[in-house]
């Protein structure tokens, strides 16, 4: 070693026993293969000291003006600080340690740097930082820690805006922490591989690169820091665990654009709005998502797992959803459906909570492992098929927007308050006993399967027909001039106790018995253009009484506890028409 090279050490106080622990080597120098060392730091390769100059000429300070266009490598062991700085500046790097400073400069940044653990068990933590305010610059990557690997830095902060030129940014470490307002790369990829901690909101932003975050990600203060990540086609991928984003300390919000990759997310918990976009791939979900009072927004989605969406007061707006696999959401605001849900993909379930809210839903199928519920004032348009599960919308009001088809196959289907100028058509087998609180649509087809069964509870208002399997009448039937037919038998089941049918010169079909529900007590009272029994009317349980106006055609008893009254021509069946509190019982027999 040049009696100059040891005077320079000298003046660092570094003890001459320790001087072969920097390794410098140069590649192509005069004098190749020199090694002087400064205590746990090596850096390796270097290429040729600028000018051919050899390194005692340029000194060990001087080194970094050798780095134009290489890659950097800094190896770290139980010998480093406990605490190592490495500053990037744009224009070169500087090392910092507790006893040791090496500083270099050059007119242009190296390639690359890497900062890796050689092994050792020691407690070392590793900082990047600028030494100014702004963004610092590598024309290459930055990779933090050793992959994988038990022995890389404990803590790694990143404290400066970073832009890499064509590089990856990796940083490996058991806890990160963020405190960079923008990291981008222009060519690579961004990882976090560890436990993040945002200190500052950050962006996060690659032109094409994946962005992995493979462990949780927390805020500094509760809803106070906001991630935002942006890549122009490539994935973004955050490790499917619990509580990955915001499960220890909320973030304020979460945003995710990308174009033809895919996001994949688990759980996640902001205080603010949820955001997820993909121009030509997928959002890929798995887990929990909470708000506290933020909307929550997804492109085409695909469940990889049971979800659960839950937003306080937020909106939810989804785009086609699909997935074998159970969708739970409770807002108190609007959740819309913007596409099919299930149209590739049936979904496991769907359960919509809406408080005050409403739910808006284009086509949904179920694949019958659960069944879809909905809670609060739901808008229909499209079908909806449960694959024999529940179809039950319940506490509030179903609104068409469109033609509504629901397929509950062998089970049930249970509807509050309907509207809507659309046709409405539930289908059910012989065993369904459907329930529909009140009707006022263009028409309605209901379990027209002989056998299946329609409650209605209230009153059903159309502009054109209306078919059921099986009625329960609990309230009056109205068509403007359009027909009605009954293919079962027809309950009067109104807590009123009458039951009106009013369809102008509509046509009435009333295919099988006719029975109030509790004797005596229900009248029946027909407008129509024409009337036809096709079985006994109050066989069973008398009707208290009927009266028809128009036509009427018969097929046999009819019983009543008052009057009867036909209002136009009667073609009477052979039977007993009888009303069996008045006076006199009159019998009739077809002519």
């Amino acid at each position: 070693m040049s009696s100059q090279f040891s005077t320079f050490l000298d003046s660092f106080g570094i003890p001459r026993t320790r001087r072969n622990r920097l390794s410098v080597f140069s590649a192509r120098g005069r004098r190749a293969g020199k090694r002087s060392e400064i205590p746990g730091l090596s850096i390796e390769p270097l290429t040729t000291l600028a000018g051919g100059e050899s390194l005692e000429q340029r000194k060990v300070m001087d080194v970094a003006a050798a780095l134009v266009g290489t890659a950097l490598t800094l190896v770290y062991d139980d010998t480093s600080p406990d605490s190592v700085v490495l500053t990037l500046n744009g224009s070169g790097y500087t090392l910092a340690g507790a006893t040791i400073t090496g500083t270099a400069s050059s007119a242009t940044s190296p390639t690359s740097v890497t900062a890796v653990r050689a092994g050792g068990t020691k407690v070392l933590g590793l900082t990047v930082t600028g030494p100014a305010a702004g963004t610092q610059s590598l024309t290459g990557g930055l990779t933090v820690g050793n992959t994988g690997v038990a022995t890389s830095f404990n803590t790694a902060s990143l404290n400066t805006s970073l832009t890499l030129g064509g590089g990856s940014l990796v940083i490996d470490a058991a806890a990160i922490t963020l405190n960079a307002a923008s990291v981008t790369a222009g060519g690579g990829s961004l990882t976090l591989n560890g436990t993040t901690t945002l200190v500052a909101s950050a962006n996060l932003v690659t032109q094409g690169g994946a962005v992995n975050l493979n462990g949780a990600v927390n805020a500094k203060a509760d809803g106070v820091q906001a991630l935002n990540i942006s890549t122009a086609g490539g994935a973004v991928q955050s490790n499917l665990v619990v509580n990955a984003i915001g499960g220890t300390t909320n973030l304020a919000s979460l945003t995710v654009s990308t174009g033809s990759g895919n996001v994949t997310l688990g759980h996640v918990n902001t205080t603010g709005p949820q955001t997820f976009t993909s121009t030509s791939g997928l959002v890929k979900l798995n887990g929990d998502y909470g708000t506290v009072n933020g909307a929550f927004t997804s492109s085409a989605a695909n469940l990889a797992g049971n979800v659960t969406v839950t937003t306080g007061t937020g909106a939810v707006t989804f785009a086609r959803v699909d997935g074998a696999f159970g969708l739970n959401i409770s807002a108190a605001n609007v959740t819309t459906f913007t596409g099919a849900v299930g149209g590739l993909t049936p979904l496991g379930g769907l359960n919509i909570s809406s408080g005050s809210g409403s739910a808006v839903l284009l086509n949904v199928t179920t694949n019958g492992t659960a069944n879809q519920n909905y809670a609060g004032n739901v808008t229909l348009n499209g079908i909806y098929t449960t694959n024999n599960r529940l179809f039950t919308v319940s506490g509030a009001n179903v609104t068409l927007t469109g033609a509504t088809t629901v397929n509950v196959g062998t089970n049930v289907a249970t509807l509050s308050n309907v509207s809507g100028a659309f046709a409405l058509s539930l289908n059910g087998s012989a065993a369904a006993n459907n329930t529909i609180g009140s009707l006022n649509v263009e028409s309605v087809n209901a379990a027209v399967t002989p056998g299946a069964k329609v409650n209605l509870l209230g009153s059903a208002v159309t502009t054109g027909t209306q078919t059921y399997g099986v009625l329960a009448l609990g309230g009056n039937i109205t068509t403007t001039n359009s027909n009605v037919t009954v293919l079962g038998t027809t309950s009067l089941n109104s807590t009123a106790n009458a039951a009106t049918i009013s369809i102008g010169s509509g046509t009435l079909n009333l295919a099988g018995a006719v029975n109030a529900n509790a004797a005596n007590l229900q009248p029946l009272t027909i407008t129509a253009g024409n009337t036809s029994f096709g079985g006994n009317v109050g066989n069973a349980t008398p009707l208290a009484s009927l009266s028809i106006t128009g036509p009427v055609t018969t097929a046999g008893n009819i019983t009543t506890s008052l009057a009867q009254s036909y209002g136009g021509a009667a073609t009477l069946a052979a039977g007993n028409y009888t009303s069996t509190t008045a006076t006199s019982r009159s019998r009739a027999r077809r002519p």
